[in-house]
């Protein structure tokens, strides 16, 4: 039987002339032209999780917890093709063999359930019977694995049940202020043709400031299907937290998470709180024009009255920043604050 509560997540970060989240097909950032709004995918958020994780086993050199998702190394490649399970395989089918080679007698089920990120969010998992013996595939070595979204798990060898995850994000999370993207000139040393005498320029579109709310759902009936526990959800919480701070890459090293909530209801099939993703909201005298905290205030009065109602037994939250917890607590009243625990 799972312990994982039935709760909704509301998450909030901030980030200053940064990209939250391009688009894959243009490099540029996800935008809503139509609210002015710039947008974050639950792909991101989950991959914030997934690499911190993959951060967490590297710095403590050991694997405690499994990811899927993730490159498959030469080392693992080199194994799978000596135990002879096949070395031309689709990238989730290859991370598969080596979970196979790691733990040898459990079902392809168990195999899955045994990474985090899999009981988390769901995966997919595709393997051709008698893979070593086919012929001219290409084989996409050290690619991670396609899932990215909780599907079911498919293979010819064997069918296991629709494996979904527990935790669901919004597919996009629109940010809470409006946001003026700027055009900004981009140079390279190296050239783009052979016949330009000088470097490649390009544009690039930066966000000035935006404030993200990610929104979520847990399903505790979900989770036994996975096996997740109430303590990994709160671990997810941790490392989507200490990831978005931590993240160092170009477009992303200038972030910083605001305020994390894990709303949690009475019984596992009560109906999530209607709106959540209007439950937040700030307050400028222009949404374009700000550029840091001081130049806006969080209005909190639509959450205090969703959580006064007697289905939320409890509210799990992370807030680091003194102005914004200061504003909350006030805001909340004393009463409703009760129903807080604060994440360690």
């Amino acid at each position: 039987m799972s312990n994982v509560q039935r709760s909704s997540i509301l998450f909030s970060y901030d980030g200053r002339y940064y990209q939250p989240n391009g688009d894959p097909y243009t490099g540029d950032q996800r935008f809503d032209e139509v609210t002015c709004r710039v947008l974050v995918s639950d792909e991101r958020i989950k991959r914030y999780i997934r690499d911190h994780i993959l951060d967490i086993n590297k710095a403590t050199k050991n694997t405690e917890h499994e990811i899927f998702v993730r490159e498959v190394t030469p080392e693992e490649e080199a194994l799978v093709k000596a135990s002879g399970k096949g070395d031309k395989e689709t990238s989730s089918a290859l991370r598969l063999r080596v979970l196979q080679c790691k733990y040898p007698g459990l079902s392809v089920r168990e195999l899955l359930q045994k990474c985090i990120d899999n009981r988390l969010f769901g995966c997919i998992a595709t393997v051709k019977a008698n893979s070593s013996q086919g012929k001219g595939r290409k084989s996409k070595k050290s690619q991670a694995p396609e899932a990215e979204t909780e599907s079911e798990v498919a293979t010819k060898e064997s069918a296991p049940e629709p494996l979904t995850g527990p935790v669901q994000f919004a597919i996009l999370n629109p940010s809470l202020n409006k946001v003026d993207l700027r055009p900004h000139q981009i140079t390279s040393v190296f050239k783009s043709d052979t016949d330009n005498q000088q470097g490649a320029i390009g544009t690039s579109y930066l966000v000035p400031y935006s404030v993200n709310q990610i929104v979520g759902w847990v399903s505790p009936l979900t989770a036994m299907d996975t096996g997740l526990t109430e303590e990994e959800v709160i671990f997810m919480l941790k490392c989507l937290w200490d990831g978005i701070n931590n993240k160092n890459t170009r477009s992303k090293s200038n972030q910083r998470s605001l305020l994390a909530l894990k709303i949690n209801y009475k019984d596992v099939l009560d109906n999530p709180i209607d709106g959540l993703d209007e439950l937040v909201s700030i307050k400028a005298p222009n949404e374009e024009d700000i550029r840091s905290l001081s130049d806006y205030t969080f209005d909190f009065t639509k959450l205090k009255t969703a959580l006064e109602s007697d289905t939320i037994v409890s509210v799990d939250y992370r807030c680091t920043n003194p102005i914004i917890r200061s504003a909350l607590e006030t805001a909340i009243g004393k009463e409703v604050w009760n129903k807080f625990k604060e994440i360690k």
